[in-house]
């Protein structure tokens, strides 16, 4: 199958625009996630601000700021502002979204392959000059 990434703009839009975020991510794996084409084009990056930002929000939505992410993968998607990628946070599968051009982001975070539980999250990745990140209350989804 061959790969459209203008379908990423589609994408973004959802991100920016979702209600029920199950939406971008049900777009995302039927458009890109099984597709080899996709995550051959994707290279394996390391982006600390985001990587911080990620194991934040993960912590908020776990109610356990304690927890620590592992095996953190960040694949960015050149020229196209966009990185995906997965980690486990208490031992819990975590993978996000995030186009860089517009600062935005997602995270979905289940128990397990099987659960029907999913845990997701939208997030902004802004450049200040504080090294604490600044995170907002959560909203119900």
């Amino acid at each position: 199958m061959v790969i459209d990434l203008k379908k990423l703009d589609i994408l973004k839009e959802k991100i920016i625009t979702a209600t029920n975020f199950r939406e971008p991510w049900d777009y995302f794996f039927d458009n890109f996630a099984e597709n080899n084409q996709f995550l051959d084009i994707g290279k394996k990056v390391k982006y600390p601000e985001l990587a911080k930002m990620l194991e934040k929000v993960s912590q908020q939505l776990l109610d356990n700021p304690s927890k620590k992410a592992s095996s953190m993968l960040l694949v960015e998607i050149p020229k196209r502002n966009f990185y995906h990628g997965g980690y486990f946070i208490d031992n819990k599968l975590a993978n996000f979204i995030f186009f860089k051009d517009i600062d935005k982001g997602m995270i979905a975070i289940t128990s397990s392959f099987r659960s029907k539980e999913i845990l997701f999250s939208r997030f902004s990745l802004l450049a200040i000059k504080s090294n604490t990140p600044i995170i907002t209350p959560p909203s119900l989804n």
